[in-house]
């Protein structure tokens, strides 16, 4: 009897890890699908273009500024917040950096997020992949914020503090926006 209870129990104990083995792999997979899904579906939003030096948004900036105000609002290291104007600032520099900024209000305090925009063409600024975007209220009175740098933000000139978000996809910020290419 003590030899059947025990060629019982390893035959329970063979079948529990060939399926757990089985899960992990079912796991393993349905990941990589979503991963790649993710990268099949990434999008290029066209923000603006510029011409004779001069830029114009080519996506609707009020759509935009209402997409970034729910994204900053929903993110758990920020919170609800008022946008209300979106500029495109050059750093200035001999080789500039475009960034794309939101002004406003959280907590009665004068608020500041910034993302940098990528060239898509010779005319053409985008937001696309992989994105950072550094919001502030510490240092929301300098022009360009806190600003992304790789994969962090500047510091704020007064030491205060600025928050970073990742997204990998440009929807996650602007789902209203349709996806597009540069007509250059």
């Amino acid at each position: 009897m003590k030899q059947k209870i025990k060629h019982i129990a390893i035959l329970l104990f063979s079948i529990t890890l060939i399926a757990c083995n089985n899960n992990q792999n079912e796991n393993k997979n349905s990941t990589e699908k979503t991963a790649s899904l993710i990268n099949e579906n990434d999008s290029t939003i066209v923000i603006a273009e510029i011409n004779n030096g001069v830029i114009t948004f080519v996506a609707d900036s009020t759509s935009l500024k209402n997409d970034w105000q729910n994204f900053i609002t929903n993110q758990p290291d920020l919170g609800p917040c008022q946008l209300n104007q979106i500029a495109i600032v050059s750093d200035g520099t001999a080789s500039p950096k475009y960034y794309l900024i939101v002004t406003g209000t959280m907590n009665n305090e004068l608020i500041k997020s910034t993302l940098e925009l990528e060239q898509g063409g010779p005319t053409c600024w985008i937001v696309s992949g992989f994105t950072v975007t550094c919001t502030t209220t510490a240092c929301s009175n300098e022009q360009l914020g806190c600003v992304p740098q790789l994969l962090a933000c500047t510091p704020c000139g007064n030491i205060g503090k600025c928050t970073k978000t990742v997204v990998n996809n440009a929807v996650a910020i602007f789902p209203s926006i349709a996806s597009s290419v540069c007509s250059n």
